[in-house]
C-alpha cells in the first residue's frame, strides 16, 4: 500500500516539476523551444490519458468526466493509488480492473512524458 501511494506522490511531484521546468524554459531567452517541447509532451500525455479514460469509462460519461478532471489537475495517480490501495473492485462500467488501469496510466506517463521530458531537461 505504501509503495502505491509513494508512486502516486512521485507522479504528482513529477508533473509539478515538469510544469515548473516548462515555465523556466519559456522565461529563459533562447530556450523557448524546450518549453514548447515540454508543454507538447505534457499535453500529449494528458490527451493519451483522457483517451484511455474514455475507453475505461465509455459506459458512464459521469465517471469519464470525473476521471478527466483528475487527469487535468494532475491528481489521477492519487485517485488510482486510492482505488488500488483500498482494494476497489472493477465496476460494471469499467473495461479493466483498477490495478490494470493504474499500470496503463503509468506506462503512458513514462513513455509519453517522463522519459522524453527528462531527455529535454538534461539536454
Amino acid at each position: 500500500r505504501l509503495r502505491v501511494f509513494g508512486g502516486a506522490l512521485l507522479s504528482t511531484v513529477d508533473l509539478i516539476t515538469d510544469v515548473y521546468m516548462t515555465v523556466q524554459f519559456f522565461n529563459t531567452e533562447g530556450e523557448e523551444g524546450y518549453g514548447k517541447t515540454n508543454a507538447s509532451l505534457i499535453g500529449l500525455t494528458m490527451f493519451m490519458q483522457i483517451f484511455v479514460s474514455y475507453a475505461q469509462n465509455s459506459k458512464s460519461m459521469k465517471h469519464f468526466f470525473q476521471d478527466t478532471l483528475f487527469i487535468l489537475t494532475g491528481f489521477k495517480p492519487a485517485l488510482d493509488a486510492y482505488r488500488v490501495g483500498s482494494g476497489a473492485e472493477q465496476e460494471d462500467h469499467h473495461a479493466v480492473d483498477p490495478l490494470t488501469e493504474m499500470t496503463l496510466f503509468k506506462a503512458i506517463e513514462v513513455v509519453f512524458e517522463a522519459v522524453p521530458s527528462s531527455v529535454v531537461q538534461i539536454y
